[in-house]
């Protein structure tokens, strides 16, 4: 009885070992079958395009057959074709550039200065097209890094890798580095119009640093994706500012700058730059800062941005209830996808807008002055926390030296009669922008 019942087993052990083998080899089939299907169509529909791609008059017979043989593919593939044509048409028509005469800008401008009169909170976004004037190219103009990227058959801008780096693009074809670019009357005119307080905030995409060296005050800036000057420490959130580009080194989620924090509670942490790459997020804070503004903004003015990206941001084009409204400008040289919801449209330069709208309101605007400039100055005052990430021993060193300091710091004060800093004194220096010394 046990022999037959181990014989049994074994039989069931065959039978089960080949419904296993029978079913691999039935999926390999399967499989095989759908890569022939697939090469199959793939060559088809390489035929069909050769066919199509003949001119109508001189094709031949065989092309000819092959289209009237496959009418739905045939159908498809012209259809795609006519659309993939329209959409390079569009493209065309977008980046084709259409400045206003004289006399048509001279009365919008005025028109303007009317609603920037009338405004209790404006606020101004910028785009690439603001510092084309400084020597910067944008990204979508007839010369724009996109724009050129696609003409060379570089597909879409933001899914390129090597176009995830605006920067890089940027330096590229500039011939000179960030540094060496200057503010121009535009930016100069805005930052006028922020000291007047006409101005409430400005909230900028461009990286290049040039509203912070005109003169915009730190606290009236949102640089929602970053300054190539700025680096921030990723453990206390203390920012500096440098006299030259940190973003060298930097790539898509690569933003380490080896210079190291000085704050002793950090433990010489790396610094990061604060530029934000295709696919990466905002900082918090700045699309915080960018949210409250848009949210009490009653006249939203947007400067040389072709408003392809912040077309998506709903807190900026969310009307508030009635009675409140909230009025929009546009001034851009090409069309925009928010066109139809702008009450005042600009076809114009930035610096021509922006330096007439003075004009009309009767204000002057400060010349450029490199002393004042807030990247220019730190070449001639040492930055704290500048220096390259250091050895162990090094560190410790510098940190005793500091300790050593502090220590004799804190004997001075007391002689003098004068206590520590206070603890909401301390917060607000960690949180400050450092600007070559001093935060605040």
């Amino acid at each position: 009885m046990a022999e037959l019942a181990a014989s049994r087993l074994s039989s069931a052990d065959v039978s089960s070992s080949s419904a296993d083998v029978s079913s691999r080899e039935a999926r390999k089939l399967e499989q095989q079958a759908l890569r022939l299907a697939a090469e199959a169509a793939r060559e088809l529909q390489r035929k069909l395009k050769a066919a199509l791609r003949e001119p109508s008059p001189e094709r031949s017979a065989d092309a000819r057959a092959l289209l009237e043989a496959h009418p739905e593919e045939t159908a498809k593939l012209r259809a795609s074709a006519a659309k993939a044509a329209r959409v390079k048409e569009q493209q065309e028509a977008n980046a084709t550039e259409v400045e206003e005469d004289e006399a048509t800008l001279r009365v919008k401008i005025a028109a303007l200065a009317d609603m920037l009169r009338e405004a209790k909170h404006a606020v101004v976004y910028t785009g690439a097209g603001m510092s084309t004037a400084a020597a910067i190219p944008d990204y979508r103009g007839p010369q724009g890094l996109w724009t050129l990227h696609n003409k060379k058959g570089g597909g879409s801008s933001s899914a390129a890798g090597g176009a995830r780096n605006a920067p890089c693009a940027a330096r590229a074809v500039m011939g000179q580095s960030f540094a060496e670019t200057r503010p121009t009357i535009g930016h100069l005119a805005l930052a006028a119009l922020v000291r007047k307080g006409l101005i409430k905030q400005v909230i900028s995409q461009n990286v290049d640093g040039l509203h912070l060296r005109s003169g915009v005050p730190p606290s009236k800036l949102c640089e929602l994706h970053g300054n190539v000057f700025r680096e921030r420490c990723p453990s206390c959130g203390k920012e500096y500012v440098r006299p030259f580009d940190v973003t060298g080194k930097s790539s898509f989620h690569r933003h380490g700058t080896e210079r190291a924090c000085e704050r002793k509670v950090c433990n010489r942490a790396e610094l990061r730059d604060t530029i934000v790459y295709f696919g990466e997020s905002i900082a918090p804070a700045d699309l915080s800062t960018a949210m409250e503004h848009s949210e009490r903004c009653d006249l939203a003015i947007f400067l040389g941005s072709s408003l392809k990206v912040l077309q998506h941001y709903k807190f900026i084009w969310q009307l508030p209830p009635k009675p409140q409204r909230k009025r929009m400008v546009i001034v851009n040289l090409q069309p925009t996808p928010k066109d139809h919801a702008a009450e005042l449209r600009l076809h114009g330069r930035c610096d021509t807008v922006l330096e007439q709208l003075l004009v009309s309101l009767g204000m002057p605007y400060l010349p450029y002055q490199p002393a004042k400039d807030e990247v220019l100055k730190r070449q001639v005052e040492p930055a704290r926390g500048s220096e390259l990430m250091r050895s162990k021993a090094e560190r410790e060193a510098a940190d005793a030296r500091e300790e050593a300091e502090a220590a004799a710091s804190e004997a001075s004060l007391d002689e003098a009669g004068q206590g520590p800093p206070t603890a909401s004194a301390a917060e607000a220096a960690v949180k400050g922008i450092d600007c070559g010394g001093t935060p605040g």
